[in-house]
């Protein structure tokens, strides 16, 4: 699905919500009944036998009294606000009202807008979004002879502070991070986006989850089609669990068994902030401290939120050691053996006589020496990842240097080997995103197997069908290469060398964007009136 450009807009999108996806049919929907009991022994028979369910009957006292059901689930709602907001409002009163004298034109909306002390009251009219709303810690209130039941929600969610995030840690900049709430996660944004053009559609994704998303974009800016994409992929999902947006990554994506992502996440709001101002689309969940972002491309993994926050040529420097950091952590490996097993001419003779040296009495070939050596450095990793934080470290450290020493001394690899693996290894954690980071180091044993049995022609062979499954395959069906294949010459600068503030007046042409211009023509307008030719401006007043 190639973007076409967006014309002027005629009406505004529709709000997205779909209902669970067993109740999407309209008639199978089950009315409730106007019996207050009848509709709360219904839903304690949906609910099932739970310790946690309760169901409490009560009068209120109006003129004439009216009988509630009143049905909750303990775990998930908040107690001290349902004593404050429900029930003191209704049962504590002074003196008697009547219903006739209370504004509203059904009982139900006389309850829910004048006695209950909650601004999150909704009226529901099916069995469905009352088990729907009980799951997500809302008090569900029948009442007698009516057909409506009012959700109020109380919901309580065990939710961890702000901090800083954990893989995208910055030197500069903002060190807020997502955490496992969506709306906070949604303030976080909003924080940052200040206008009335800020869009968040809701989802909901998970027969047995039903786990909340919001897919989040800037009106005005974000084109139409990408936003229609992103609804019909989700809207088309049928699963039982989605549990975080890893998971919904794998869902949505156009390419789910390709070893590089075509979607990135972040767990920075100022990156997540910045991506949509470009006219892309965000994707935030319910229990996930992550936002995805699309569509994606293959140069959007070498960059950083930080990058935004520090002078060009030094982030310029950065991109172009991550690129060869990528480099080097996929190919050196594979360069070494078939260097040292085919193409030993192409070395010079001290250097060829010294490899030769070191591997004299190394009773292996230079494929298995270096496999070996690369599968034990990723159980030290995979060690070191599943033990506690302290333990960890010592582990990855301790192991790497006490098993690379006794396997030199014992001469099962040679010191030259050591080296090659701990820059490569070295070199894959410099790539800024953890699952790009999989992907590098999973295709680097692949490509030993082509080092190994056809040397540099072999890796090469390999590069090039690396660079042409990249050429293919798209994010949200845009070609991943882009902008450099396709090519979108005015995009290039901000490949390697990011453009100043003040010169980035354009949007990403391959987003086809609605408004293609993030800034005026000429940004600096002071340089023209406040300094002198020579630099200097003259603070005397005169």
């Amino acid at each position: 699905m190639r973007l076409p450009f967006p014309r002027r807009r005629k009406k505004q999108l529709e709000d997205f919500s779909p209902l669970d996806l067993s109740q999407q049919n309209a008639q199978q929907r089950v009315k409730l009944k106007t019996s207050a009991k009848a509709n709360a022994e219904r839903l304690q028979e949906l609910v099932g036998k739970n310790a946690d369910f309760h169901l409490r009957e009560l009068v209120i006292p109006t003129s004439p009294q009216v009988v509630a059901q009143i049905c909750f689930i303990e775990t998930l709602t908040d107690s001290n606000l349902f004593d404050r907001q429900i029930l003191r409002p209704l049962l504590e009163r002074e003196k008697q009202l009547t219903l006739k004298e209370l504004p509203g034109d059904t009982l139900s909306k006389k309850i829910g807008s004048n006695l209950i002390h909650s601004a999150k009251v909704r009226e529901l009219k099916y069995e469905d979004e009352v088990l729907s709303n009980i799951f997500y810690g809302g008090v569900i209130i029948f009442l007698e002879g009516s057909e409506i039941a009012l959700a109020v929600g109380l919901k309580r969610v065990p939710e961890r502070g702000i901090t800083e995030p954990q893989d995208e840690a910055a030197r500069r900049g903002p060190h807020q991070g997502f955490t496992e709430c969506l709306s906070s996660n949604m303030a976080l944004v909003r924080m940052r986006l200040k206008t009335g053009k800020l869009r968040f559609e809701s989802f909901r994704v998970g027969r047995l989850s039903k786990t909340d998303g919001a897919v989040v974009y800037i009106e005005g800016i974000a084109n139409p089609a990408l936003v229609e994409e992103a609804r019909r992929r989700i809207r088309s999902l049928d699963v039982d669990m989605v549990e975080d947006n890893s998971i919904l990554e794998m869902l949505i994506q156009d390419h789910p068994k390709m070893v590089f992502p075509t979607t990135f996440y972040t767990e920075r709001p100022d990156l997540a902030a910045s991506s949509l101002a470009e006219g892309r689309i965000a994707i935030l969940l319910e229990n996930s401290p992550t936002c995805l972002i699309v569509p994606a491309n293959f140069y959007d993994f070498f960059k950083t939120a930080e990058d935004n926050y520090l002078r060009w040529p030094f982030t310029a420097f950065l991109r172009v050691a991550r690129i060869l950091a990528g480099l080097i952590a996929l190919w050196a490996p594979a360069i070494y053996i078939a260097i040292t097993t085919f193409h030993h001419e192409m070395l010079p003779t001290p250097l060829a006589l010294s490899i030769a040296a070191a591997r004299e009495n190394v009773p292996f070939p230079a494929f298995l020496e270096v496999f070996s050596m690369e599968l034990v450095l990723e159980l030290v990793f995979e060690a070191g990842v599943r033990l506690p934080s302290p333990v960890g470290q010592t582990i990855g450290i301790v192991g790497a240097v006490v098993l690379g020493q006794a396997a030199v001394s014992a001469q099962l690899v040679s010191p030259i080997l050591v080296i090659v693996v701990a820059i490569s290894a070295i070199a894959s954690f410099m790539v800024p995103l953890y699952v790009r980071e999989q992907g590098v180091r999973l295709l680097r044993f692949p490509v030993m197997i082509l080092g190994a049995t056809m040397g540099l022609y072999g890796i090469m062979a390999g590069m090039a069908a690396i660079v042409a499954v990249q050429c293919a395959i798209t994010s949200f069906g845009q070609p991943y290469m882009t902008p450099l294949a396709p090519l979108w010459p005015g995009t290039l600068q901000d490949l390697l060398f990011r453009s100043s503030h003040w010169q980035a007046d354009a949007r990403p042409g391959w987003l086809r964007t609605v408004d293609r211009r993030r800034q005026a023509e000429i940004v600096r307008d002071w340089e023209k009136d406040g300094a002198n030719p020579d630099g200097e401006v003259d603070l005397s007043g005169e």
